[in-house]
Protein backbone atom coordinates (compact mmCIF):
# COMPACT_ATOMS: atom_id res chain seq x y z
CA UNK A 1 0.00 0.00 0.00
CA UNK A 2 1.13 3.50 -0.87
CA UNK A 3 4.38 2.51 -2.58
CA UNK A 4 5.42 6.13 -2.97
CA UNK A 5 5.08 6.79 0.76
CA UNK A 6 7.27 3.80 1.57
CA UNK A 7 9.78 5.09 -0.99
CA UNK A 8 9.86 8.46 0.74
CA UNK A 9 10.48 6.78 4.11
CA UNK A 10 13.37 4.78 2.65
CA UNK A 11 14.96 8.03 1.57
CA UNK A 12 14.51 9.37 5.11
CA UNK A 13 12.11 12.22 4.29
CA UNK A 14 14.46 13.96 1.92
CA UNK A 15 12.44 14.35 -1.25
CA UNK A 16 11.18 17.87 -0.43
CA UNK A 17 12.44 21.17 0.98
CA UNK A 18 10.54 22.61 3.93
CA UNK A 19 11.38 26.33 4.29
CA UNK A 20 9.34 26.96 7.46
CA UNK A 21 10.07 30.40 8.83
CA UNK A 22 11.49 29.64 12.24
CA UNK A 23 13.13 26.79 14.08
CA UNK A 24 10.21 26.62 16.52
CA UNK A 25 7.67 26.40 13.70
CA UNK A 26 9.64 23.63 12.02
CA UNK A 27 9.86 21.54 15.18
CA UNK A 28 6.14 22.11 15.78
CA UNK A 29 5.36 21.07 12.20
CA UNK A 30 7.16 17.76 12.49
CA UNK A 31 5.73 17.08 15.96
CA UNK A 32 2.23 17.50 14.53
CA UNK A 33 2.99 15.37 11.48
CA UNK A 34 4.35 12.61 13.72
CA UNK A 35 1.13 12.66 15.77
CA UNK A 36 -1.00 12.66 12.64
CA UNK A 37 0.97 9.80 11.07
CA UNK A 38 0.50 7.68 14.20
CA UNK A 39 -3.27 8.25 14.11
CA UNK A 40 -3.38 7.68 10.35
CA UNK A 41 -1.65 4.30 10.74
CA UNK A 42 -4.34 3.38 13.27
CA UNK A 43 -6.97 4.45 10.68
CA UNK A 44 -8.17 7.21 13.00
CA UNK A 45 -8.83 9.41 9.99
CA UNK A 46 -10.98 12.01 11.73
CA UNK A 47 -8.39 13.03 14.32
CA UNK A 48 -5.43 12.60 11.96
CA UNK A 49 -7.09 14.87 9.37
CA UNK A 50 -7.48 17.63 11.98
CA UNK A 51 -3.82 17.44 12.97
CA UNK A 52 -2.60 17.23 9.35
CA UNK A 53 -4.64 20.34 8.55
CA UNK A 54 -3.17 22.16 11.54
CA UNK A 55 0.36 21.22 10.44
CA UNK A 56 -0.12 22.18 6.80
CA UNK A 57 -1.36 25.64 7.81
CA UNK A 58 2.11 26.24 9.23
CA UNK A 59 3.62 25.66 5.79
CA UNK A 60 1.29 27.04 3.09
CA UNK A 61 3.98 27.80 0.49
CA UNK A 62 5.80 24.49 0.06
CA UNK A 63 4.42 20.98 -0.32
CA UNK A 64 5.76 17.78 1.19
CA UNK A 65 3.83 15.26 -0.87
CA UNK A 66 3.83 12.47 1.70
CA UNK A 67 2.11 14.72 4.24
CA UNK A 68 -0.33 16.15 1.71
CA UNK A 69 -1.21 12.71 0.40
CA UNK A 70 -2.12 11.35 3.82
CA UNK A 71 -3.98 14.56 4.71
CA UNK A 72 -6.06 14.24 1.52
CA UNK A 73 -6.91 10.61 2.28
CA UNK A 74 -7.72 11.34 5.94
CA UNK A 75 -9.98 14.24 4.99
CA UNK A 76 -11.82 12.11 2.44
CA UNK A 77 -12.61 9.52 5.13
CA UNK A 78 -13.79 12.30 7.45
CA UNK A 79 -16.46 13.43 4.93
CA UNK A 80 -14.45 16.53 4.03
CA UNK A 81 -13.99 15.92 0.34
CA UNK A 82 -14.13 19.65 -0.42
CA UNK A 83 -10.99 20.10 1.69
CA UNK A 84 -9.40 17.07 -0.02
CA UNK A 85 -9.83 18.66 -3.43
CA UNK A 86 -8.42 21.99 -2.22
CA UNK A 87 -5.21 20.15 -1.32
CA UNK A 88 -5.31 18.21 -4.58
CA UNK A 89 -5.42 21.53 -6.42
CA UNK A 90 -2.37 22.67 -4.46
CA UNK A 91 -0.51 19.56 -5.68
CA UNK A 92 -1.57 20.31 -9.25
CA UNK A 93 -0.77 24.03 -9.22
CA UNK A 94 2.70 23.50 -7.76
CA UNK A 95 3.41 20.69 -10.21
CA UNK A 96 3.83 17.91 -7.69
CA UNK A 97 3.20 14.77 -9.70
CA UNK A 98 5.11 12.09 -7.82
CA UNK A 99 2.11 10.85 -5.80
CA UNK A 100 0.05 10.49 -8.98
CA UNK A 101 0.18 6.68 -9.10
CA UNK A 102 -0.93 6.39 -5.48
CA UNK A 103 -4.18 8.20 -6.25
CA UNK A 104 -4.76 5.83 -9.15
CA UNK A 105 -3.82 2.59 -7.40
CA UNK A 106 -4.24 2.90 -3.63
CA UNK A 107 -7.49 1.43 -2.31
CA UNK A 108 -7.55 4.16 0.35
CA UNK A 109 -8.03 6.71 -2.46
CA UNK A 110 -11.38 5.20 -3.51
CA UNK A 111 -13.39 8.07 -2.05
CA UNK A 112 -11.34 10.54 -4.07
CA UNK A 113 -11.67 8.57 -7.31
CA UNK A 114 -15.42 8.09 -6.85
CA UNK A 115 -16.08 11.80 -6.41
CA UNK A 116 -17.60 13.58 -9.42
CA UNK A 117 -14.75 16.11 -9.40
CA UNK A 118 -12.04 13.48 -9.88
CA UNK A 119 -12.28 13.06 -13.70
CA UNK A 120 -11.84 16.79 -14.29
CA UNK A 121 -8.96 16.97 -11.83
CA UNK A 122 -7.30 13.94 -13.40
CA UNK A 123 -7.64 15.43 -16.88
CA UNK A 124 -6.02 18.69 -15.75
CA UNK A 125 -3.25 16.85 -13.90
CA UNK A 126 -2.37 14.82 -16.99
CA UNK A 127 -2.30 17.96 -19.16
CA UNK A 128 -0.04 19.78 -16.73
CA UNK A 129 2.18 16.73 -16.33
CA UNK A 130 2.54 16.47 -20.10
CA UNK A 131 3.41 20.17 -20.30
CA UNK A 132 6.13 19.73 -17.70
CA UNK A 133 7.51 16.81 -19.72
CA UNK A 134 8.27 19.19 -22.60
CA UNK A 135 10.99 20.84 -20.52
CA UNK A 136 12.72 17.62 -19.52
CA UNK A 137 15.95 16.37 -21.04
CA UNK A 138 14.16 13.14 -21.75
CA UNK A 139 17.15 11.04 -22.79
CA UNK A 140 19.03 12.06 -19.67
CA UNK A 141 15.94 11.75 -17.47
CA UNK A 142 15.16 8.21 -18.59
CA UNK A 143 18.79 7.15 -18.22
CA UNK A 144 18.87 8.50 -14.65
CA UNK A 145 15.61 6.79 -13.79
CA UNK A 146 17.19 3.48 -14.82
CA UNK A 147 20.25 4.34 -12.74
CA UNK A 148 18.09 4.91 -9.68
CA UNK A 149 16.27 1.63 -10.18
CA UNK A 150 19.60 -0.20 -10.43
CA UNK A 151 20.96 1.61 -7.38
CA UNK A 152 18.02 0.42 -5.28
CA UNK A 153 17.95 -3.15 -6.63
CA UNK A 154 20.19 -4.64 -3.96
CA UNK A 155 19.64 -2.05 -1.21
CA UNK A 156 15.95 -2.92 -1.06
CA UNK A 157 16.96 -6.42 0.03
CA UNK A 158 19.19 -5.32 2.91
CA UNK A 159 16.67 -5.38 5.77
CA UNK A 160 15.33 -8.74 4.60
CA UNK A 161 18.86 -10.16 4.53
CA UNK A 162 19.73 -8.66 7.94
CA UNK A 163 16.74 -10.37 9.50
CA UNK A 164 17.10 -13.64 7.61
CA UNK A 165 20.88 -14.18 7.70
CA UNK A 166 22.32 -11.71 10.24
CA UNK A 167 24.18 -8.44 9.80
CA UNK A 168 27.63 -10.06 9.51
CA UNK A 169 26.60 -13.07 7.40
CA UNK A 170 28.23 -14.20 4.14
CA UNK A 171 24.93 -13.61 2.36
CA UNK A 172 24.89 -9.96 3.42
CA UNK A 173 28.55 -9.68 2.40
CA UNK A 174 27.77 -10.95 -1.11
CA UNK A 175 24.87 -8.50 -1.33
CA UNK A 176 27.24 -5.66 -0.49
CA UNK A 177 29.65 -6.90 -3.18
CA UNK A 178 26.86 -6.77 -5.77
CA UNK A 179 25.96 -3.27 -4.62
CA UNK A 180 29.57 -2.12 -5.03
CA UNK A 181 29.74 -3.38 -8.63
CA UNK A 182 26.48 -1.61 -9.48
CA UNK A 183 27.58 1.58 -7.70
CA UNK A 184 30.76 1.80 -9.79
CA UNK A 185 28.83 1.32 -13.00
CA UNK A 186 26.27 3.96 -12.04
CA UNK A 187 28.97 6.40 -10.95
CA UNK A 188 30.52 6.40 -14.42
CA UNK A 189 27.13 7.19 -15.97
CA UNK A 190 26.39 10.00 -13.53
CA UNK A 191 29.88 11.50 -13.84
CA UNK A 192 29.46 11.74 -17.61
CA UNK A 193 26.12 13.50 -17.16
CA UNK A 194 27.38 15.93 -14.50
CA UNK A 195 30.52 16.77 -16.45
CA UNK A 196 28.39 17.58 -19.50
CA UNK A 197 25.36 19.34 -17.96
CA UNK A 198 26.31 20.26 -14.40
CA UNK A 199 23.98 19.64 -11.47
CA UNK A 200 20.39 19.80 -12.73
CA UNK A 201 17.11 20.30 -10.91
CA UNK A 202 13.82 18.44 -11.21
CA UNK A 203 12.56 20.88 -13.85
CA UNK A 204 15.04 19.28 -16.29
CA UNK A 205 15.26 15.67 -15.13
CA UNK A 206 12.31 15.19 -12.79
CA UNK A 207 12.29 14.31 -9.09
CA UNK A 208 13.56 10.79 -9.68
CA UNK A 209 16.34 12.00 -11.99
CA UNK A 210 17.73 14.48 -9.48
CA UNK A 211 17.39 11.89 -6.74
CA UNK A 212 19.35 9.44 -8.88
CA UNK A 213 22.28 11.86 -9.26
CA UNK A 214 22.37 12.61 -5.56
CA UNK A 215 21.99 8.96 -4.56
CA UNK A 216 24.85 7.76 -6.75
CA UNK A 217 27.20 10.50 -5.48
CA UNK A 218 26.08 9.75 -1.93
CA UNK A 219 27.05 6.11 -2.40
CA UNK A 220 30.47 6.87 -3.96
CA UNK A 221 32.32 6.45 -0.67
CA UNK A 222 35.34 4.91 -2.37
CA UNK A 223 35.90 8.23 -4.17
CA UNK A 224 35.72 10.94 -1.46
CA UNK A 225 37.45 13.57 -3.58
CA UNK A 226 34.80 13.15 -6.24
CA UNK A 227 32.09 13.44 -3.61
CA UNK A 228 33.64 16.70 -2.39
CA UNK A 229 33.90 18.00 -5.97
CA UNK A 230 30.24 17.29 -6.68
CA UNK A 231 29.18 18.64 -3.28
CA UNK A 232 30.57 22.02 -4.38
CA UNK A 233 28.74 21.68 -7.71
CA UNK A 234 25.53 20.91 -5.82
CA UNK A 235 26.00 23.99 -3.59
CA UNK A 236 26.34 26.23 -6.66
CA UNK A 237 23.10 24.77 -8.05
CA UNK A 238 21.35 25.61 -4.76
CA UNK A 239 22.78 29.15 -4.68
CA UNK A 240 21.60 29.74 -8.27
CA UNK A 241 18.15 28.21 -7.54
CA UNK A 242 18.73 25.52 -10.14
CA UNK A 243 17.93 23.03 -7.40
CA UNK A 244 15.90 23.43 -4.21
CA UNK A 245 16.91 20.07 -2.70
CA UNK A 246 18.47 21.37 0.52
CA UNK A 247 17.79 18.16 2.50
CA UNK A 248 19.73 16.13 -0.06
CA UNK A 249 22.59 18.63 0.15
CA UNK A 250 22.64 18.24 3.94
CA UNK A 251 22.97 14.47 3.65
CA UNK A 252 25.77 14.69 1.11
CA UNK A 253 27.62 17.31 3.15
CA UNK A 254 27.44 15.05 6.21
CA UNK A 255 28.78 12.16 4.16
CA UNK A 256 31.75 14.20 2.97
CA UNK A 257 32.43 15.69 6.41
CA UNK A 258 32.44 12.29 8.10
CA UNK A 259 35.26 11.25 5.77
CA UNK A 260 37.21 14.52 5.87
CA UNK A 261 36.73 15.63 9.46
CA UNK A 262 35.32 12.58 11.30
CA UNK A 263 32.18 14.49 12.31
CA UNK A 264 28.96 15.59 10.65
CA UNK A 265 26.76 18.70 10.81
CA UNK A 266 23.16 17.48 10.50
CA UNK A 267 23.23 14.00 12.04
CA UNK A 268 22.12 12.26 8.84
CA UNK A 269 24.89 9.64 8.70
CA UNK A 270 24.15 6.55 10.75
CA UNK A 271 25.91 3.36 11.78
CA UNK A 272 24.30 0.02 12.47
CA UNK A 273 25.18 -1.85 15.65
CA UNK A 274 25.49 -5.62 15.94
CA UNK A 275 21.75 -5.89 16.61
CA UNK A 276 20.91 -3.97 13.45
CA UNK A 277 19.81 -0.70 15.12
CA UNK A 278 20.87 2.62 13.60
CA UNK A 279 22.56 5.44 15.54
CA UNK A 280 24.15 8.73 14.37
CA UNK A 281 27.88 9.02 13.81
CA UNK A 282 29.64 11.89 15.70
CA UNK A 283 27.88 15.27 15.31
CA UNK A 284 29.62 18.63 15.72
CA UNK A 285 27.77 20.89 18.19
CA UNK A 286 25.08 18.24 18.67
CA UNK A 287 23.10 20.48 21.05
CA UNK A 288 22.01 22.64 18.11
CA UNK A 289 21.65 19.86 15.53
CA UNK A 290 17.86 20.14 15.31
CA UNK A 291 18.12 23.86 14.61
CA UNK A 292 20.47 23.19 11.71
CA UNK A 293 18.25 20.36 10.49
CA UNK A 294 15.24 22.68 10.51
CA UNK A 295 17.10 25.25 8.41
CA UNK A 296 17.66 22.58 5.76
CA UNK A 297 14.16 21.13 5.80
CA UNK A 298 14.96 18.00 7.83
CA UNK A 299 12.82 16.61 10.66
CA UNK A 300 14.14 16.55 14.24
CA UNK A 301 16.79 13.91 14.82
CA UNK A 302 14.54 11.78 17.05
CA UNK A 303 12.00 11.34 14.24
CA UNK A 304 14.72 10.72 11.67
CA UNK A 305 16.07 7.88 13.83
CA UNK A 306 12.56 6.54 14.45
CA UNK A 307 11.82 6.34 10.72
CA UNK A 308 15.25 4.92 9.91
CA UNK A 309 14.87 2.11 12.44
CA UNK A 310 11.39 1.06 11.30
Amino acid sequence: MMKFIRFVKILFWVLAFLPIGTYGQSIHYFDLIHQADSLFNLKDFKNSSQIYSQALRLNPHTIIEDDYYKAIIALSYSDKLDSSFILLNDLDQKKHFSAFKDFLEDSLANKIRNDKRWPEYLKRLILNHNEAQKHYLNGVKSKLERVFKDDQRYRQKLNEYFKKYGVNSHEVGRLYDSMAIMDNRNLKIVMNILNKYGWMGKDKIGDRGETAIWTVIQHADDYPNLQFQYLKMFKKALDRHISDSKPKYALLKDRVFIYKYKYQIFGTQLYRNSKGKLYPLPIKDSIHVDQRRAEFGLPPLKYYLYESNK
